[in-house]
C-alpha cells in the first residue's frame, strides 16, 4: 500500500488538524486532551496526553523538551515519533508546541513542577515566525483562531484549495516552488519557507532572544540541538538563488541565537547528522517515519536511553 500523501499545508488536511485544537488564553492553543485519532482522519494516527500536549508528560521529572512541531511530533503514526522511540518513559516532559517563546514560558509555569535539571531545545528556524505570529495574537485580544484567521469551514477550505492549485504553476515558474525528482517521488520544496530576516526588525529580534535566554536560564543544563530543515538538504545543483538566500537567513538567525546565549555557560550547542531529503515527506515539511528513526537513534544516547526498538528501527 502506498504511503499517504501527507501535507498539512493542504487546506483540507489542515482543516482536520485545526479541528483537534482548542484555544488557550495563555499559550494560544493546545490539543484537546486525551485524543486518540485514527490514521484515516489525518493520514497518520495521533494521541494527546492529559495536558493537551504530546509525548512524555512527567510533570515532576528532571527535564523538559522545548521546540515547535518537530519537538511535538507530527505527521507520522503513533509510535513512530522520535520521542516514542528514544525518550525515557519517566523523567521528561515534552512542552513542544508550535507557539512562541513567551507561550513556552507560560506552559512551563503552568504544567511543569520538576527540578529544572535539564532542557533540550530542538532549534528550528520557524521559531521566529511563530514568535511574530503570537505577538500579533497577544496584541489582538482575540482567541487564536480569530486572530490568525484559522478557518475550518468547508467552503473557505475549498476556495483556498482551488486558489493554490491555480497559483502553483506560476510559483514553479518563478522558482518559489521546486519540484525535485527523488526515488520516492517528486519532492516539493518551498524556497521561501519561514524566510524571515533578522535585520528586518532588530527590536523584535532582540526582544525574543532575551525572552528565550531568560527561559533557558531557569535550567541547570541546556542542550540546543539545531535541526536542519528540508530546504537545507536540497543538493546544491537542484537549488536556486532564492533557496540559497533563504538558507543563509537560517544561518544568520542561528548565529544570532548562539551569540545571544554565549554568556550562559550552562548552554551547550549540538548538531545531529544532517538528514537527507528521503527523511522528509514529499509535500509536507516534517520528517517522515525514516527521519524520526534517524533522529531517535542520534538523540537516544544523549538521553541516557538507547532502547532496542531504536536500534531495530534504524536498521530498516
Amino acid at each position: 500500500m502506498a504511503a499517504p500523501d501527507i501535507n498539512l499545508q493542504d487546506p483540507f488536511q489542515g482543516r482536520r488538524w485545526l479541528r483537534l485544537l482548542v484555544p488557550d488564553p495563555e499559550c494560544g492553543f493546545r490539543l484537546a486532551p486525551h485524543l486518540d485519532v485514527p490514521a484515516q482522519s489525518l493520514g497518520f494516527s495521533l494521541t494527546s496526553n492529559r495536558f493537551g500536549l504530546r509525548g512524555p508528560d512527567d510533570a515532576t521529572g528532571s527535564g523538559v523538551f522545548l521546540g515547535t512541531s518537530f519537538t511535538m511530533g507530527i505527521a507520522v503514526n503513533t509510535g513512530e515519533n522520535w520521542w516514542d522511540l528514544a525518550a525515557p518513559r519517566s523523567g521528561w516532559m515534552n512542552l513542544g508546541i508550535a507557539v512562541g517563546f513567551r507561550e513556552w514560558e507560560n506552559l512551563l509555569n503552568r504544567f511543569y513542577q520538576g527540578s529544572h535539571e535539564r532542557a533540550i531545545l530542538l532549534y528550528h528556524p520557524n521559531f521566529w515566525v511563530h514568535c511574530r505570529l503570537y505577538e500579533r495574537w497577544r496584541k489582538s485580544g482575540l482567541d487564536v483562531f480569530k486572530s490568525l484567521r484559522w478557518r475550518t469551514d468547508l467552503p473557505f477550505c475549498a476556495y483556498l484549495k482551488l486558489r493554490r492549485a491555480l497559483r502553483r504553476p506560476a510559483s514553479v515558474r518563478s522558482g518559489r516552488i521546486l519540484d525535485i525528482p527523488t526515488p520516492g517521488g517528486t519532492m516539493e520544496v518551498d524556497t521561501a519557507y519561514v524566510d524571515l530576516r533578522p535585520e528586518a526588525d532588530p527590536e523584535f529580534t532582540s526582544r525574543n532572544l532575551g525572552l528565550l535566554a531568560s527561559l533557558l536560564d531557569r535550567f541547570r543544563e541546556v542542550h540546543v540541538v539545531r535541526l536542519r530543515v528540508k530546504q537545507e538538504v536540497v543538493p546544491d545543483p537542484q537549488a536556486n538563488d532564492q533557496l540559497r538566500a533563504t538558507c543563509r537567513g537560517y544561518d544568520r538567525w542561528y548565529e544570532l541565537l548562539k551569540s545571544a546565549l554565549a554568556s550562559h555557560p550552562r548552554i551547550q550547542f549540538d548538531e545531529p547528522p544532517i538528514p537527507e531529503l528521503a527523511d522528509f515527506h514529499l509535500r509536507d515539511s516534517h520528517w517522515n517515519a525514516r527521519g524520526n528513526r534517524r533522529f531517535a537513534s542520534w538523540i537516544a544516547g544523549r538521553l541516557g536511553n538507547a532502547p532496542a526498538s531504536v536500534e531495530r528501527l534504524t536498521s530498516t
